[in-house]
């Protein structure tokens, strides 16, 4: 499982140990997740810590989704949701669950998006980061 969330006391921890600012190892650790994935990340205080998260941004819509891609993404999806109370999971669950590549997971859920077969919600940075299937 990777690790995106880290207590405001460690990220602190963190920094001192690399002789940075707390902002600065919260940007390090941002851009490593980017460049380990390939899909830009958001970075947000939550919960007295900070939280990472895959974002759809940038990422267009993939041309078509075959069946059993959107059969596999509904099994992860109603496997996540559970007793969700809005019914939304996030990409970073999707993709622990499924261990497919992110950005191409996140350009088949872009595209059902688009054929009014999900729905995406943003953070409070204005990024994408969840989806809920529909129907």
């Amino acid at each position: 499982m990777t690790r995106h969330f880290w207590a405001e006391e460690t990220v602190s921890r963190n920094a001192e140990k690399e002789g940075i600012p707390f902002h600065e190892w919260v940007s390090n650790k941002q851009k490593e997740f980017e460049q380990r994935t390939g899909v830009r990340w958001s970075a947000e205080q939550a919960h007295a810590g900070y939280n990472f998260l895959p974002t759809d941004e940038g990422i267009q819509p993939m041309s078509s989704v075959n069946p059993d891609t959107e059969r596999k993404i509904r099994n992860a999806y109603l496997s996540l949701k559970g007793d969700s109370f809005t019914g939304y999971v996030t990409y970073f669950e999707v993709w622990e669950e499924t261990s497919w590549d992110l950005k191409g997971l996140t350009a088949a859920i872009k595209n059902l998006e688009k054929q009014g077969k999900a729905r995406r919600t943003i953070n409070r940075m204005g990024k994408g980061v969840a989806f809920k299937l529909i129907g």
